[in-house]
This record gives structure tokens, sequence and C-alpha cells, in this order.
């Protein structure tokens, strides 16, 4: 513990941390599970694949948009 800090306020940092992390591990966890060789038949369907990206895309613009909402000061 760090002493003299408002614990919800370190808490809420972490969670901020993981979500600009997020799209990262998406992105090398699909390209890792979308390889026949290394997979076999357990590899993606395309309609999961397609599924799969969009969400990875979404995350990945939410990021940016806390990025830059953070940067323009329109956060706390």
């Amino acid at each position: 513990m760090i002493p003299g800090e408002q614990l919800i306020k370190i808490v809420l940092w972490s969670q901020v941390l993981n979500g600009i992390v997020l799209p990262f591990v998406l992105v090398f966890m699909l390209l890792l599970i979308n390889k026949k060789e290394l997979m076999g038949e357990y590899v993606n369907t395309p309609l999961f694949s397609a599924v799969a990206w969009g969400t990875t895309i979404l995350v990945t613009g939410l990021s940016v948009a806390l990025a830059v909402a953070y940067v323009a000061g329109k956060t706390g």
C-alpha cells in the first residue's frame, strides 16, 4: 500500500491501464488463435473471427478516445 493515497483512485487508474493494454493483448491473441498450423481443428471460424476483430477494433477505438480525452483535459 502507498501511505496517504486514495485507494479508489489507485483502483480506477489500474483499470484505465488495463483498458489501454487490452487491445495489444487482443490483437496478439487473435493472431495466434487464427493460425491453422498452431491451433489445428480449434482455429476460429470466419464468423467468430469477424466478431472478435470487430470487438478488438471497437476496444482499440475506445482506448484511443480515452487517451485523446485525457490529453485534451476532458477527464478527471
